[in-house]
């Protein structure tokens, strides 16, 4: 069959559905079910092929027998989900439980259905599926446009305050001599220090960043601000500091709180006069910087408690950016995780992986105290180290899970379903009913032999003589069905 005959879009899933039983019977039961959602539906009987006929159909659901004649169809979901990862996949099961259920969700199945389901059930599954699949779909077009969108200088976010911050930001950094930047740890200070940078010098200006947290005390001036030969014991060469290197450029000084108090006072005089004097040296070398510091604590509470100087905070609060923390904005962190997955997935030379709902789920839930940072961390350890095309619960980091909420998960419920055969029996005489007694119709819509269509509808309908036709006993499945095995 063509890709045209079965309405195959060239870029993405057909409407059809793939029925995979090898139990006639029951296939033709479930087609007959699946043909209400206005689909057309496709049976397959085995293993064998399963995936390139899955690459033909392009199918928007798949129904897949766990006890098929060649092999489990367990065993097949790698294979499946490699030609198509997003395809929804219902397993049907005639042995279900709590611990089957877990176990093919965590290979992949998107959904696990005990034997025997009525007609209802099977409708309901397939369009929920539909629905999803194609909910995730235009989520995943919109995730895309909404990445090339609220990117700016590696930076995403689609949030209102963000979108105020990115607005703000472009507005200053062309004119901007000092500039702080207040957040807490991992929301992206130094992203944000780095685009005002090149928003208003250009990405070739010099931009030298100083963590001033992760310097000691004894060594912090000489690297600030440079020396001169002979200036202490080991200084045989002059060195250039740092503000020096960031001439013509931008210094930015992260964590500006740790700055010890006697360097505050030199900083501020290099900020006022332009200039920077080197450890040891007589004269003050001319500088053209423009400074970004950034701080994760409360600069007034620490000018108050004499803790910082209040005429450097003067100089460095003339502009001040603060970043909120990823809780005030949970809208960013779907293209956030959308943007991570992307990332680390091209750095690691790996296909793009899906999440699962619970693997979602968490994410979404999780609190965060880390902010983007922790949540970029969390990323690429799945992405290093996930083997399938998706990533379930049990991939994400184990700190992540347990420190996360406790999740509610569905409670699957197998009890309230009728015996298979007086399911089939009753959709039979229902096909009578829709052709009028004709047998031979109602066999052609169910999609099974007039054999088995008389066997599951009892001797009362055809007549003794019929129990001993050969036929019937080339049939052995519903010689079981019909005998109530």
């Amino acid at each position: 069959m063509s890709a045209n005959q079965i309405g195959i879009a060239p870029d993405g899933p057909s409407s059809a559905i793939l029925v995979v039983d090898d139990d006639e019977l029951v296939a033709g039961y479930i087609s007959a079910c699946l043909e209400r959602t206005g689909c057309p539906v496709h049976k397959h009987g085995s293993v064998r092929g399963l995936p390139e006929l899955i690459a033909k159909l392009r199918p928007s659901v798949l129904f897949l027998d766990n006890m098929l004649g060649d092999g489990l169809g367990l065993d097949a979901l790698p294979a499946i989900q490699r030609v198509d990862p997003d395809l929804p996949i219902i397993l049907m099961t005639g042995a279900y439980s709590t611990a089957g259920a877990v176990e093919a969700i965590r290979c992949g199945a998107s959904d696990y259905m005990g034997k025997p389901f009525d007609e209802a059930t099977v409708v309901a599954r397939a369009r929920h599926w539909m629905d999803e699949r194609n909910r995730q779909r235009l989520e995943a077009e919109s995730l895309r446009l909404e990445e090339s969108t609220f990117q700016m200088n590696g930076m995403v976010g689609k949030s209102l305050p963000m979108q105020q911050l990115f607005g703000r930001l472009r507005r200053i950094a062309p004119h901007f001599e000092t500039l702080l930047i207040h957040g807490e740890t991992g929301v992206g200070k130094d992203r944000i220090a780095n685009a005002a940078h090149e928003l208003g010098l250009g990405p070739n200006a010099p931009f030298v960043p100083v963590n001033c947290a992760g310097l000691s005390e004894t060594l912090f001036e000489s690297e600030l601000f440079g020396y001169v030969r002979g200036a202490f014991t080991g200084a045989t060469q002059d060195r250039v500091g740092l503000i020096a290197s960031a001439n013509h450029g931008t210094l930015f000084l992260d964590e500006i709180g740790e700055l010890p108090l006697h360097l505050q006072a030199k900083l501020l005089r290099t900020l006022q006069a332009k200039e920077v004097r080197p450890v040891g040296a007589n004269r003050a070398i001319q500088v053209d910087v423009r400074v970004i510091a950034a701080t994760n604590q409360d600069l007034r509470a620490m000018v108050a408690a004499g803790k910082f100087r209040e005429d450097l905070f003067y100089r460095l609060n003339t502009i001040t950016l603060r970043v909120p923390p990823l809780r005030e904005r949970p809208d960013d962190l779907p293209v956030l995780i959308s943007y991570f997955l992307n990332k680390f997935s091209a750095k690691f030379g790996k296909p793009v992986p899906k999440l699962t709902l619970l693997a979602h789920k968490m994410l979404m839930q999780f609190p965060w105290p880390g902010n983007v940072r922790e949540l970029e961390s969390a990323i690429a350890y799945c992405c290093m180290t996930v083997t399938k095309p998706w990533i379930d619960l049990q991939d994400l980091p184990e700190w992540l899970v347990s420190q996360g909420p406790e999740l509610e998960t569905e409670q699957l419920d197998a009890s309230r379903f009728p015996p298979l055969r007086d399911v089939i029996e009753q959709h039979f005489h229902r096909a009578l009913q829709v052709t009028n007694g004709n047998r031979k119709e109602a066999a052609r819509l169910l999609g099974v032999s007039r054999t088995t269509l008389h066997r599951m509808l009892g001797r009362e309908l055809h007549g003794a003589d019929d129990a001993n036709h050969p036929e019937f006993e080339a049939d052995p499945v519903a010689n079981d069905l019909a005998a109530g095995a």
